[in-house]
C-alpha cells in the first residue's frame, strides 16, 4: 500500500497539538537547568540574538542534573561490570554448556560494542539521561552507521521531538522536526539515489546552498509489516518529508522500534513524563530570586547609594578610595548620608541553602552519590544501603528498563547477530530474553553465595566429621555450579555435566582397575609363596627324619 503522506502529517500535527501545553513548562525548566543550551530559549526564533544564562544566579540545578545523569548511568549500566545477561523465554528448558557459551559470547559482544569508541554509547546515554532527569522524558535514535557498519546512538533534542503512545501507553511513534540546508539534504538523501524535490534542486542550481528547509522525520507502526523484509515493508515505517510541500525525501523502515523514550514519572491519564527538574522549578525560581536580592543587598553594603544636598559640592562625587571630594559650605555632618545599606541578608542565605538541599534530594543525590567511606563497613550494611537506594527508585528504574534499556539491547542484539556464529540447534528456534542485573540483584546473589558458604563451613562440614552421612545431603557438583551461576563465572572454562560424569566414571574405572591389579598381584604373591613353601617342604621333612 502506498504511503499516505497527508495522513502521516495529520498524525504529526496531532502530536504537536497535544504537546503544546507542556512547552512553556519545558522552556522555563530549560532556562534554569540548561542556561547555555541552544534549545528552548526562543521558541524557534533567532537563536543568535539571545543572551543565554543571564537570568541564572546559581548553578546547583544544572550541577544536580549532571550528577544525577552520571550516577544513574553508573548504577544501571556500569562499564566496569557485566551488567547484562541473556536467558531463554522457556525457563524449563535446560541449556547445554554449548548454549550457555554462545549466550555468554553474545553478551560479551554486545557489551564490547557498547564500549567501542566509534559507537560512543555511554556519552550519548549520558546526554539522554540529562533530558530524562530534567524534563522527565527523553528520546534517542538507535540505528546503524552506514560509514562504519556499527550501531549508532543519536539523542534528539526534546524541543524537536514529538512522541506518541500506543494502546498500552508505551511510546511507539516518534516525529522529529528540524532544519536542513539544501546542501545537507543533497548530501544526506541524494547519496543513496533519492530524487530531490524541485524546490530543493532549484536552490542548489541557483547556488543557494545555505537555504534552509523544515524536514520532518517520522517513525510509526506500519500495519501488516513484515519483520526482516524489504525496507518499505518493515513493521515500523520511517519517512522523511518536507513540511512545506509534503514531498517525501526517503521511505524505509525498521524491524524493531528504534527509539529509547524513557519517562521518569507519569501522572494518571497523562502521556508526557515529569522529572525532578520540572517538579523543582518553583524552588529554583525562588532560590534565584533570593540570591539576586542578596547580591543587590551585598552590593549596596559595599557601595551604597548616598543622599547628598542639592548644593555644596564643587565637582561630581568620586567614590574612589582615598580620593578627596571638596565641599563649599557648612554642615559637613549632613553633607553626604549613605542610605539603604542596613539590611541583614543572612536569613536569605539560609533559605538558599534549604532550596539547594531540596533540589539535590529531588534528584536523589542523597542516595545516588557515594557517602563518606567508613573505616569498616559490614556486608549487611552495604546491602541495606543498596536496598534503600533501589527501593526509592523502583518505579523509575522499572520504567527505564522497559522503555529504554530493553529497547537498546533488543536493537543491539539484532545488529550483533549478523556477526555472531550460528547458534546451537537448541537456541535456533528459541526466543532470547534479556535479564538485566541491577546492583541490588547482583548484591543479593553474592550475599546468597556468602550465606551458603558460611552454612557449609560452620555447620555441614563439622557435622560431617562426626557423621559422614551429613556430607551426603549436599550435592557438591550442583553446589559448585550454583555458585558459579550466581557469580556469573565464564562458561568457557566450566565443565559440563556430561564431561563431569565422564571424568568421574573414568576415575572410578581407574580405581577399580588399580584395585583389581593390586588384588591380582596379591594373589600372585600368595601363589608364589605357597609354591615356594611346597618346594621347601620335603627338605624340611628330610632334615627332621
Amino acid at each position: 500500500m502506498a504511503l499516505d503522506i497527508e495522513r502521516v502529517h495529520r498524525t504529526f500535527s496531532t502530536l504537536v497539538e497535544r504537546r503544546m501545553p507542556w512547552e512553556s513548562l519545558w522552556r522555563d525548566t530549560a532556562r534554569y537547568y540548561m542556561p547555555t543550551s541552544m534549545h528552548w530559549m526562543t521558541g524557534g526564533g533567532n537563536r543568535q540574538a539571545i543572551h543565554r544564562g543571564h537570568q541564572v544566579f546559581d548553578d546547583t540545578p544544572s550541577w544536580a542534573a549532571n550528577r544525577f545523569a552520571s550516577a544513574m548511568l553508573g548504577m544501571v549500566m556500569n562499564p566496569a561490570q557485566k551488567w547484562l545477561e541473556f536467558e531463554l523465554y522457556t525457563e524449563h528448558t535446560k541449556l547445554s554448556m554449548a548454549g550457555r557459551i554462545w549466550l555468554t559470547q553474545l553478551r560479551d559482544y554486545v557489551l564490547s560494542i557498547l564500549q567501542a569508541p566509534d559507537v560512543g554509547f555511554y556519552d550519548a546515554y549520558h546526554e539522554h539521561l540529562l533530558d530524562y532527569g530534567i524534563f522527565g522524558e527523553a528520546c534517542m535514535l538507535i540505528d546503524k552507521n552506514p560509514e562504519t557498519g556499527l550501531p549508532r546512538f543519536t539523542p534528539f533534542p526534546l524541543e524537536q521531538t514529538y512522541i506518541g503512545m500506543g494502546a498500552k501507553r508505551t511510546p511507539d511513534t516518534v516525529f522529529r522536526k528540524y532544519e536542513m540546508t539544501a546542501q545537507d539534504i543533497q548530501d544526506f538523501f541524494a547519496a543513496n539515489g533519492e530524487k530531490l524535490p524541485d524546490c530543493v534542486q532549484g536552490k542548489l542550481d541557483a547556488k543557494q546552498y545555505a537555504q534552509k528547509f523544515a524536514v520532518i522525520h517520522g517513525v510509526f507502526p506500519r500495519k501488516h509489516g513484515i519483520a526482516f523484509g524489504f525496507a518499505d515493508k518493515k513493521p515500523w515505517a520511517s519517512v522523511y518529508y518536507l513540511e512545506a510541500t509534503k514531498e517525501v525525501l526517503r521511505e524505509s523502515g525498521f524491524d524493531f522500534f528504534p527509539f529509547s523514550c524513557p519517562r521518569f514519572m507519569l501522572f494518571a491519564s497523562e502521556d508526557h513524563g515529569q522529572g525532578p527538574g520540572t517538579m523543582t522549578l518553583s524552588n529554583v525560581k525562588t532560590m534565584n530570586a533570593i540570591i539576586k536580592t542578596n547580591m543587590r543587598a551585598d552590593q549596596r553594603a559595599a557601595a551604597p547609594p548616598y543622599l547628598a544636598q542639592r548644593r555644596g559640592w564643587i565637582k561630581q562625587l568620586n567614590f574612589t578610595p582615598d580620593h578627596i571630594n571638596y565641599y563649599d559650605g557648612f554642615d559637613m555632618d549632613k553633607a553626604l548620608i549613605p542610605i539603604g545599606n542596613d539590611g541583614k541578608p543572612q536569613a536569605g542565605r539560609e533559605w538558599v541553602q534549604m532550596y539547594q538541599d531540596q533540589i539535590k534530594r529531588a534528584f536523589y543525590l542523597d542516595r545516588l552519590m557515594a557517602q563518606e567511606k567508613k573505616a569498616e563497613v559490614k556486608e549487611v550494611e552495604v546491602l541495606t544501603n543498596e536496598d534503600e537506594r533501589m527501593r526509592d527508585l523502583v518505579p523509575q528504574l522499572s520504567r527505564l528498563h522497559s522503555e529504554s534499556i530493553s529497547t537498546v539491547i533488543l536493537n543491539l542484539v539484532h545488529y550483533c547477530m549478523e556477526d555472531m556464529p550460528e547458534p546451537p540447534p537448541e537456541l535456533a528456534a528459541q526466543g532470547i530474553k534479556l535479564r538485566y542485573l541491577s546492583p541490588l540483584a547482583r548484591a543479593q546473589r553474592l550475599l546468597e553465595v556468602s550465606n551458603a558458604n558460611r552454612v557449609l563451613q560452620q555447620s555441614i562440614i563439622p557435622l560431617g566429621q562426626i557423621n559422614p552421612d551429613a556430607l551426603k545431603t549436599v550435592d557438591m557438583y550442583k553446589m559448585t555450579n550454583w555458585i558459579l551461576d550466581q557469580s556469573s563465572f565464564p562458561s568457557e572454562v566450566r565443565v559440563s555435566e556430561e564431561e563431569f560424569q565422564a571424568q568421574k566414571a573414568a576415575e572410578q574405572q581407574k580405581v577399580e582397575l588399580a584395585q583389581g591389579l593390586q588384588a591380582a598381584q596379591g594373589a600372585a604373591q600368595v601363589a608364589k609363596d605357597f609354591s615356594t613353601a611346597q618346594k621347601n617342604a620335603p627338605n624340611a621333612m628330610g632334615g627332621f627324619m
